[in-house]
């Protein structure tokens, strides 16, 4: 999962065997858009335990003032300017949900 979220150390010390795919399409193909389709979430439960992901997720949006700060938008630039604008437009109508 590390690997796919590209969150996983690739350093000249440590190598990787076999093929690193999402959904039949290898890493390197997506390796620009990664930011758009995946995210990596530790194990570790800062919140309540007793939450379901979709419980966690609209406290944290709760406590982050439930709209998309500037600086968020800042970040829908991996894609082409469709793609960009669509998610963009995706996120922001999540965050007024």
């Amino acid at each position: 999962m590390k690997i796919l979220s590209g969150r996983f150390p690739v350093t000249k010390n440590v190598t990787v065997e076999g093929e690193v795919t999402y959904n039949g399409t290898s890493r390197e193909e997506i390796r620009s858009h990664l930011p758009q389709y995946v995210s990596y979430v530790t194990q570790r439960d800062h919140h309540f335990p007793t939450l379901s992901v979709k419980e966690t997720l609209e406290f944290a949006h709760a406590c982050c003032g439930e709209e998309l700060p500037e600086r968020a938008e800042r970040h829908f630039n991996k894609g082409t300017p469709e793609e960009n604008k669509a998610a963009l437009e995706a996120a922001r109508a999540l965050a007024s949900a």
